[in-house]
């Protein structure tokens, strides 16, 4: 590795330094659960036992343990599988490299917040009331991730 990535890469992670100490406070927290770990494009994709379904914290992309592929989720008529639900967390560590230190007010917290308000609406009512792919921060996810992850 030359000298130009490594200062490109020390800048990457303090550039998105808070969401890599809750990205490591969460791996060690979940260290028990960890069943698998590999990399996509210099991000460590870690698969947990019982976590649903997913969750990017800078240079850490958390998934559910799916070795079995059974992960599928009726979107707009398409079926996503465990590799969009990757994408899907790879275009938020891509947020991450935009936004940096504002990334937990752009991204993470009204993400979270969606997430609780789609799952307690779904709850109640019965039913999909809304599409949770609809929200900015859900949306920007998977058009990052599918057009570079692709690539």
């Amino acid at each position: 590795m030359g000298i130009f990535k490594i200062i490109i890469f020390s800048l990457t992670l303090f550039w998105e330094l808070p969401q890599n100490i809750m990205g490591a406070l969460l791996y060690l927290t979940n260290s028990f659960r960890i069943k698998k770990v590999e990399y996509f494009k210099n991000y460590i994709v870690i698969y947990v036992f019982k976590f649903y379904p997913g969750c990017s914290l800078g240079r850490f992309l958390f998934l559910m343990y799916d070795p079995e592929n059974r992960y599928k989720y009726n979107y707009k008529g398409k079926i996503r599988t465990s590799k969009d639900l990757l994408l899907h967390e790879y275009g938020h560590a891509i947020q991450s490299e935009i936004t940096g230190w504002l990334y937990s007010f752009i991204i993470l917290i009204p993400s979270g917040l969606w997430f609780i308000f789609t799952s307690i609406t779904e709850l109640i009512l019965k039913k999909k009331w809304i599409d949770y792919y609809s929200f900015y921060t859900e949306l920007t996810a998977d058009k990052f991730g599918h057009y570079f992850g692709n690539k």
